[in-house]
C-alpha cells in the first residue's frame, strides 16, 4: 500500500518567491488555504510506504497533469504551476525557461519516486493499493464551484 500525500506542505523555497506578484501576506493566505494540513502526520500505516511532496501546491501541483492542455483547471490558472489567485488576479509573473525546468524537476522527481514505489509493490506482491491522502476545507476552491465569490473564500 502506498500513501500518497501531495499537498501537506506550505514550503516555497526563497529562490522561487520572486515569481509571485501578490503580497507575501496574500501568498501566505492562499498557501494556507490550499494546504492539506496535517495529512503527513495523520496518514501513516506500518505496512505502507509514503510518498510525501515536500513543497506547496502553490509552487507546483503534482496532482495536475504535466501537460496543461489535459488539465481542465489550467484554464482557470490552476494547472501544474498556479498562475492565478482565487479571485482571478495574476498570482505569478511569466516564468523563465530555466524556472520552468527547475519546477518540472520537482514535479518529475515526485512522479519518479511514486512510480518506483508502485513498481516495487507490484514486483513484491503483484498488486498495489494507492491511497490518495487529502483534507477538505469548509469552502470549496473556485475550480470546484466557479460561481463562488472570492469574498466568501477569503472571509
Amino acid at each position: 500500500m502506498i500513501l500518497h500525500i501531495p499537498h501537506a506542505s506550505t514550503h516555497i523555497p526563497e529562490r522561487f518567491l520572486d515569481q509571485y506578484v501578490i503580497s507575501s501576506e496574500e501568498l501566505s493566505r492562499m498557501n494556507l488555504r490550499l494546504c492539506d494540513h496535517f495529512t503527513d502526520e495523520l496518514f501513516q500505516h506500518e505496512s505502507s510506504s509514503r510518498i510525501v511532496f515536500g513543497y506547496s501546491r502553490v509552487l507546483v501541483d503534482v496532482e495536475r497533469f504535466r501537460d496543461d492542455n489535459l488539465e481542465s483547471a489550467a484554464s482557470m490558472g490552476f494547472g501544474k504551476f498556479y498562475s492565478r489567485s482565487y479571485d482571478g488576479r495574476p498570482l505569478r509573473r511569466d516564468l523563465f525557461k530555466h524556472e520552468i525546468s527547475e519546477l518540472l524537476r520537482l514535479y518529475d522527481s515526485h512522479h519518479e519516486s511514486f512510480e518506483r514505489e508502485v513498481a516495487r509493490d507490484l514486483d513484491e506482491s503483484g498488486a498495489c493499493l494507492i491511497v490518495d491522502c487529502h483534507s477538505f476545507p469548509e469552502v470549496n476552491p473556485p475550480w470546484l464551484e466557479p460561481a463562488q465569490q472570492s469574498s466568501q473564500i477569503f472571509a
